[in-house]
């Protein structure tokens, strides 16, 4: 990669903070393949040691926050992650660095969750959508559908299906423009039809797959969504459709 080739060419003698982000962006596109890669894990141990003694800076709040973030993924959600990710959090607050503070923001909120700390998780993220979309921030407004995606995940897994239901909702809504996803937006579709189908509401739930997929999602996604149509159309009594979408699902995997 241009990251690996970059790093060979810079020595282990180059500035820290330049060699330590480049292992971090590294470590992203290793863990793409494996959602958390060992080769990966050893980019990100690497580049927080490199910046262990350094002043507090925008390229250490970021490394910061990519590891607490990586450790999350991998199911850590312990004491020394949530420091990782406050220390990355109170850092980028004092360099100024408002996308690093996002991001530190999404990891801590990711942390509450895991532990059952529902009011705390929904609250930062809350926090973190009055950031992003104020327009002198100057930050790409990415991180609305990332918050949504990851608090409908969260509420969604406890059981709360209405307040999933609202918080992917949140992000549906959200209009495509800069920092818009596609596969966000996919995911959001999907967080949304679950707690639907899950509430009884499943008009709702058949018009939101079914819009999801007039976006021509890849395999896996409309294998997913024609499962949600299914199970929507069953609850309903149409057989026939209900199969049909099954079929296609299982077509599709």
């Amino acid at each position: 990669s241009l990251d690996s080739q970059a790093i060979t060419e810079l020595g282990p003698g180059a500035e820290p903070e330049r060699l330590a982000v480049l292992h971090a962006r590294r470590c992203k596109w290793r863990s793409y393949s494996a959602l958390v890669s060992p080769i990966g894990r050893q980019d990100l141990e690497y580049a927080v040691s490199l910046l262990a003694d350094r002043p507090a800076s925008s390229a250490r709040a970021r490394v910061l926050a990519e590891y607490a973030k990586f450790l999350v993924h991998d199911g850590v959600a312990d004491a020394e992650v949530e420091r990782l990710a406050q220390q990355s959090f109170d850092e980028a607050r004092l360099v100024s660095d408002l996308q690093a503070e996002l991001h530190a923001t999404l990891v801590l909120a990711s942390v509450a969750f895991q532990r059952g700390s529902v009011e705390e998780g929904s609250a930062r993220l809350a926090q973190l959508r009055r950031l992003d979309v104020a327009p002198e921030t100057g930050v790409v407004p990415a991180f609305g559908q990332r918050s949504a995606v990851l608090e409908s995940d969260a509420l969604e897994g406890l059981g709360l299906h209405r307040p999933a239901a609202a918080a992917a909702r949140l992000g549906v809504a959200l209009p495509a423009g800069r920092g818009w996803s596609k596969g966000q937006s996919l995911i959001l579709a999907v967080n949304l039809a679950e707690p639907l189908n899950a509430l009884g509401e499943w008009d709702e739930a058949i018009q939101v797959a079914r819009r999801a997929l007039d976006l021509q999602p890849p395999a896996t996604k409309q294998a997913w969504l024609n499962y949600l149509l299914g199970e929507a159309h069953l609850h309903k009594g149409d057989l026939t459709v209900a199969a049909e979408h099954v079929a296609e699902a299982r077509r599709l995997r």
